[in-house]
């Protein structure tokens, strides 16, 4: 199946947040409603963050989103790596990744991962960088994907996540694997540009 991969637009919007509901459900059980996450993706977007979204080739339909910042807009995450520099303002992180259940097991992530990290190497024309992801437990998978990109050093974190309950929403805490490592600007074969 060939694979559009291109800059979010506004129009995307709803997509995205009918996707991120899947963030709603077991195992990860957030508290989360369509407005505010709405107003998240539109925020990012004035931020000019950089989402990707994919879709077919053949009928354009939407199979999911990455969305990547630099670091240095997440002090969060940012304090538990380290940077010889002591500046994060050139490096990556992976800020939401979401592949529809559909089209999960078709290396999708992979591709809008290194989609989105060779159009961060574009925008600062550097060759090598560091880029960071946060992890939950939920997903195994993409710890693997990280290691196969360069990503192979990483440091375990709890956060407090509102999450639903028996007795309604509650904020609880929750391990975040952050994998991180140096990583070289690739050629994505699979991003293409939308046809006229």
């Amino acid at each position: 199946m060939e694979t559009i991969i291109r800059p979010f637009t506004l129009n995307d919007l709803q997509h995205l947040v009918s996707a991120y509901r899947r963030f709603s459900e077991p195992p990860w059980n957030e508290v989360l409603d369509d407005e505010s996450t709405a107003n998240m993706f539109r925020g990012l977007h004035e931020r000019r963050a950089d989402i990707l979204v994919a879709e077919t080739m053949e009928n354009r339909q939407f199979m999911g989103f990455a969305v990547g910042v630099p670091l240095s807009s997440r002090p969060d995450i940012a304090q538990h790596i380290p940077s010889p520099t002591g500046s994060h303002a050139r490096m990556l992180y992976l800020a939401e990744l979401v592949v529809l259940e559909r089209f999960e097991h078709r290396d999708m992530g992979m591709q809008l991962t290194e989609a989105r990290i060779q159009r961060f190497a574009d925008r600062f024309d550097i060759e090598r960088f560091l880029v960071v992801a946060r992890l939950t437990t939920a997903n195994p998978h993409a710890a693997t994907n990280y290691k196969r990109l360069g990503m192979s050093e990483s440091v375990e974190v709890e956060v407090k996540t509102l999450k639903t309950t028996k007795r309604g929403p509650k904020m609880l805490p929750d391990k975040r694997e952050i994998r991180y490592g140096h990583v070289s600007r690739r050629a994505n074969k699979h991003t293409h540009p939308p046809p006229p």
